[in-house]
């Protein structure tokens, strides 16, 4: 969703827009006088980095395991991870399965 914004007048604030990283804004002007920073994009942690895998990681082999983890009861989940190839990297990372399993599947969610 493209959210279109006409003119921004910013005079004695701190930002004059905020926006997240991969929102789609389109502003006409911005006027900011006296204001710390006109436009500020905060950038949104990737997946990788929000599940704590090395930035390496293959995107890919997150959505296989996330795919094959939904179609899997709670109980199994925790040993279709250990048996994974990236197991060795979430191992790696420190990670527990158990962890894991519960992060992934709650920012999947929060998709929905």
């Amino acid at each position: 969703m493209v959210v279109k914004v006409g003119k921004i007048t910013a005079d004695q604030c701190g930002i004059g827009l905020s926006v997240r990283g991969g929102g789609n804004v389109e502003v006409d002007a911005v006027e900011a006088t006296n204001t710390g920073i006109a436009v500020h994009i905060a950038q949104e942690p990737s997946l990788i980095s929000r599940l704590g895998l090395p930035a390496d990681t293959d995107p890919a082999a997150v959505r296989g395991l996330l795919e094959t983890l939904l179609d899997l009861e709670p109980a199994e989940r925790e040993g279709a991870l250990k048996k994974s190839p990236l197991w060795s990297s979430i191992s790696g990372a420190g990670l527990s399965a158990a962890s894991f399993v519960s992060n992934l599947l709650t920012i999947y969610k929060s998709f929905e």
